[in-house]
């Protein structure tokens, strides 16, 4: 008898599926987020926080465990004698669920600034795209010296590499300082990676001592470039006010934008500052309680005069309609074509020039160099041209910077400058 043999195949079916993740419960969701909250400088506060309000998609609610140094919502006021360890209890929620978390920080005793009696210039140069200083020759705003033997402070290995327009802040607490730069390379048509929406920060205490650079992101998508950050003290909300220069991707003009900031690492969404009109280069001083701006701008009421005006407005953040206009074509009706990059500063008390506000503009016709004017009133100017020895080698877009007798001498010790008969002893 045959035997017979039969073979039966089996289909075996695997299914794959997959379970779902870990589904995060309201308790979970404020647990880590009071595990992750920190604040911007809780070891040394020399001005005002920024406390979160929203993390992980919790809410966080604070209150103070001293309310004359620390309020709820991050006003501080320095302690006269000593520096002052303050609680800041933070209660996070989402739905009904609850956590707290407490954080000290230290207060640093309030500040006695002395009178300034010289000035720094923080700029970059013609011939470089990399951050310069020079100090005034004593209490003087028209002769100057170069720092550092004319050699750059600060060089960038981030982003595009170049440092441009740069812009110095000093805290209103009197002893915090602040640096940016517009991030980008141009010169020699080196161009370096697309760098649209940062700006590079700095800080110091005293000017000399540096933080590490920082890669600050400022711009929203929508924007071509990112360019001549600057800020301002905005008192009536305890915080700077940080604005530049950007293209829309909407439209043509070079629009000037704004973000707020205490600690120049946490910013607000941006928003637009002076719509529908072609504007760079704002740099802006206060006076009593104005805010006087100074705009390079093509003028559309004044014969498209390309060239810098002059506003004011008791609210900086106010639109460009609510802001008056003092002066306009200033380079032009002085004698100079073509200037655009704006600084602003009052002379010191004791300054042996006199009593003036300075307007220093870059001219670009017939030569490239700076120029300076000055007048005795902001609201009532009467604009004149006045001679001043620059440093060497020329500078370009930056900032000037009243500064005390020690902190003069304090820069002029880190960066020197040996003048070519001592290197010759």
């Amino acid at each position: 008898m045959r035997k017979q043999f039969y073979i039966i195949a089996l289909s075996f079916c695997i299914i794959f599926f997959s379970l779902p993740a870990f589904a995060q419960t309201d308790e979970s969701i404020v647990k880590l987020a009071a595990a992750e909250l920190t604040i911007v400088n809780a070891a040394a506060v020399y001005g005002n926080l920024t406390l979160p309000t929203n993390i992980n998609g919790a809410t966080v609610i604070w209150s103070s465990g001293n309310k004359k140094i620390i309020s709820s919502s991050g006003e501080v006021t320095r302690p006269k004698k000593s520096n002052a360890h303050v609680i800041l209890h933070a209660t996070i929620t989402k739905g009904t669920a609850t956590a707290y978390r407490d954080i000290t920080v230290n207060v640093v005793k309030a500040f006695k600034k002395a009178e300034d009696q010289a000035y720094l210039f923080v700029h970059f140069t013609f011939s470089e795209e990399k951050i310069h200083f020079s100090l005034s020759k004593g209490n003087t705003a028209l002769d100057w010296q170069e720092l550092n033997n004319g050699n750059p402070v600060f060089i960038s290995n981030i982003g595009t590499t170049g440092l441009r327009d740069p812009f110095i802040i000093r805290s209103p607490e009197g002893d915090k300082f602040y640096l940016m730069a517009t991030d980008l390379k141009w010169f020699k048509g080196e161009k370096g990676p697309d760098r649209k929406r940062y700006i590079q920060v700095w800080e110091s205490h005293d000017l000399v001592n540096w933080s590490a650079q920082r890669d600050v992101l400022v711009a929203p998508p929508n924007v071509q470039n990112t360019y001549a950050p600057e800020a301002a003290w905005d008192n009536s909300i305890g915080a700077y006010v940080v604005f530049w220069t950007s293209k829309l991707d909407s439209n043509k003009h070079f629009t000037p934008m704004y973000a707020i900031t205490r600690d120049f690492v946490t910013f607000s969404e941006a928003k637009i500052w002076q719509p529908h009109e072609w504007r760079i280069d704002c740099t802006v001083t206060k006076v009593d309680d104005w805010y006087y701006r100074f705009t390079k701008s093509i003028d559309k009421a004044h014969n498209n005069c390309h060239d810098i005006v002059e506003e004011r407005s008791k609210n900086l953040r106010a639109p460009r309609n609510e802001w008056e206009t003092v002066d306009y074509c200033i380079g032009a009706k002085a004698g100079i074509p073509e200037t655009e990059a704006p600084l602003v500063f009052k002379s010191n008390p004791g300054d042996i020039n006199g009593d003036y506000y300075y307007l220093w503009m870059e001219k670009w016709i017939p030569n490239k160099t700076y120029v300076a004017l000055r007048t005795k009133s902001l609201q009532y100017p009467k604009w004149e041209v006045v001679p001043v020895n620059f440093p060497d080698p020329l500078p370009k877009h930056g900032t000037i910077l009243p500064v005390t007798a020690a902190e003069a001498k304090a820069l002029a010790a880190a960066y020197p400058t040996i003048k070519k008969s001592e290197e010759k002893k």
